[in-house]
């Protein structure tokens, strides 16, 4: 079923609405579950990328002690057949009720006709966001 950019960008702002919702309601596993795909990866500058739903569930449940809520606001993101790639900003609302801004690429992967997120990217800086987002980039990456 091939949907409109429109649909399939809205579908994804739906999900990232509702992942914010389940973090906050401390929903760690149901989030995880809901929004990533069994095998996706996380990782940032500084870290190691982390593989899968268990492992991504036991970064967000050590988040949750620092951070209240999420909130996940999506830049337009690119369609493929399969594929959707685009950037987001995340507002993250620490406990002590300062708020730190991250940005990220995430691409996403249709599976039985459900959008999941395979590869989150989080970084601070243009330059990082800049070679992430370079079509070269994306060519070479293993999803």
């Amino acid at each position: 079923m091939t949907l409109p950019k429109s649909d399939i960008q809205a579908m994804l702002a739906a999900k990232s609405a509702q992942f914010g919702e389940l973090f906050q309601a401390g929903q760690i596993a149901k989030m995880v579950e809901m929004f990533y795909a069994e095998n996706a990866v996380l990782e940032g500058p500084g870290t190691s990328p982390q593989s899968g739903r268990e492992a991504i569930t036991a970064i967000y449940e050590e988040v949750r002690h620092s951070c209240c809520a999420i909130s996940i606001q999506l830049d337009p993101v690119t369609v493929g057949a399969e594929l959707a790639y685009g950037c987001q900003t995340n507002s993250n609302t620490r406990v002590d009720g300062e708020v730190e801004i991250h940005r990220g690429l995430m691409i996403w992967r249709c599976i039985n006709d459900e959008w999941f997120v395979v590869h989150d990217f989080f970084f601070t800086d243009v330059e990082t966001e800049s070679a992430l987002t370079s079509g070269e980039f994306l060519v070479s990456l293993p999803i």
